[in-house]
């Protein structure tokens, strides 16, 4: 039988973003990324990780070198192409120098023929698919955003888009909810992934499954929480034998199991992990106070009234610091209960069925409103 070839590694290595960004933060092996970048030729990516802070030494002359040989024998590849070969080997030429230019960290060139594949006419919906992940993998290693980029695949999804080009989507889609903090979005895109997973070039099962995790304790229904996560088959052998990996996931039982002294001890451990995590780091202290705020709520929901005392108790921490964060809660509206503080009691209020139900008729008056102010202007035209 014929020997079938390893289809080429897809660049850049996001992973190595991911172990860039933990050196920074103090928890990384700067020798294994000047490794990683020598093996590449990536003269370009050194210098921008050396801007960054992360001492790598001094840079060989050698990389440069050999980075423009292997540009050099694309060029004249493609050159050689253009005269004799067909349109298929054209594309594949350029692909593959795209590749390479994003493996020595020029993304600016990368994309620009990435761009180029795009723009001809003749070429498939599914090679500008796949250019556009081409130029989304550039992106998301240079903490760019890729919502434009996004919304252009999927147009080109639709008009030929297979089964597989949808489902990776769908997991680039759901990294740029993350950085740009649409966090039930990622949770509900990620949760649907997790049975048809298949972006290893961008994310590894491990990581997303952490992430899925982490973005489905912040807006997932308790429901949901058991049986997309906790009791996931493949989430729990992610995750499972992976120490932060078990932190993410033990607190999801805990708030499951309403176990809130050790969600409130998991939450400092998970904030270590979102820390160092290339994804999730700036959003870190906004995710922490939205699971306070979570378990404050769950908690709550099932007293009329409790004292301070209980609360503390059930949490694990002082008075004082329920009686202070509940009031930051109350005072932006996120929680629908009274401090009363000479009895020292959190009594639920009427606002949380009255007040939301008033909110919701006045939206729906709001849109009748809007209605019949456009149909009046149609009416005097």
């Amino acid at each position: 039988m014929p020997e079938t070839s390893e289809p080429p590694k897809l660049y850049p290595d996001l992973e190595l973003a991911a172990d860039i960004h933990r050196a920074l933060c103090g928890d990384g092996d700067a020798k294994e990324i000047k490794a990683a970048l020598v093996e590449n030729n990536a003269f370009k990516m050194w210098d921008s990780v050396a801007e960054m802070g992360l001492k790598l030494g001094s840079k060989s002359k050698d990389l440069e070198k050999k980075a423009g040989e292997e540009i050099k024998e694309l060029d004249e590849k493609l050159a050689a192409a253009k005269e004799s070969g067909g349109e298929t080997e054209i594309q594949e030429i350029q692909f593959s120098k795209a590749n390479v230019l994003a493996k020595h960290g020029d993304f600016e060139a990368s994309n620009a023929i990435y761009a180029e594949i795009k723009a001809e006419k003749k070429v498939s919906s599914g090679k500008k698919i796949e250019a556009g992940f081409g130029e989304a993998r550039n992106m998301l290693f240079a903490n760019l955003g890729i919502g434009k980029l996004m919304e252009e695949v999927a147009e080109y999804c639709k008009l030929g888009g297979d089964w597989d080009k949808r489902n990776r989507h769908a997991t680039y889609l759901s990294l740029h909810n993350l950085r740009d903090r649409e966090i039930e979005k990622a949770a509900d895109s990620m949760k649907a992934g997790v049975k048809t997973f298949n972006a290893e070039e961008v994310i590894s099962f491990k990581e997303f499954c952490k992430l899925c995790t982490i973005a489905s304790i912040v807006t997932a229904s308790r429901s949901s929480l058991k049986k997309d996560i906790i009791d996931c088959p493949e989430v729990k052998a992610q995750l499972g034998n992976d120490p932060e990996g078990e932190i993410v996931l033990q607190v999801a039982r805990d708030l499951y199991d309403g176990t809130y002294d050790g969600y409130m001890r998991g939450i400092v451990k998970l904030t270590n992990v979102m820390e160092r995590d290339i994804y999730l780091k700036t959003h870190s202290n906004y995710i922490v106070r939205e699971l306070v705020v979570r378990g404050y709520e769950q908690f709550l929901r099932s007293y009329q009234s409790v004292t301070l005392a209980n609360m503390s108790e059930a949490f694990g921490v002082s008075k004082e610091h329920i009686d202070s964060t509940l009031s930051r809660f109350i005072s932006a509206n996120r929680l629908d209960v009274k401090i009363d503080k000479v009895n020292g009691v959190v009594e639920r209020t009427e606002r949380g069925t009255r007040g939301k139900g008033y909110e919701g008729i006045v939206k729906e008056g709001d849109k009748v409103l809007n209605k019949m102010a456009r149909l009046s202007r149609v009416v005097d035209v």
